[in-house]
């Protein structure tokens, strides 16, 4: 089983890439291409497929659920920005889950998410 991980390297990603590998499954990420992601995503080595983008914008996520028998969505913006920018945190936590529940629905095969709130 494919399972993207959206949000890989934020708080909860690093426990689910284990736990879903640790089953057996192939994981692909989608993360921002920030430094830490980079150097998190290198310390798995060949554990992962990293791809790199963002859940704002649709044709990245598009790209990334292709393929995806599940989706694990961890990619949100949490307190205490969601407070201090609550425009981003609208655009991520509900554009950003739009995008990945409307890609998701595009697939030829549907796909299982897992949604953490």
């Amino acid at each position: 089983m494919k399972v993207l991980v959206t949000g890989a390297f934020g708080t909860l990603g690093g426990s689910a890439i284990d736990a879903i590998a640790g089953r057996g499954h192939a994981v692909r990420t989608l993360d921002l291409p920030t430094r830490a992601a980079r150097k998190a995503a290198g310390r798995l080595g060949g554990k992962i497929e990293a791809v790199w983008g963002d859940v704002r914008d649709r044709d990245d996520v598009e790209g990334a659920v292709r393929g995806a028998d599940a989706v694990v969505h961890l990619t949100f913006v949490l307190p205490p920005r969601s407070e201090t920018d609550p425009a981003a945190a609208e655009a991520v936590n509900v554009g950003g889950t739009r995008n990945v529940l409307e890609a998701m629905g595009g697939l030829d095969k549907p796909a299982t998410i897992v949604f953490a709130s």
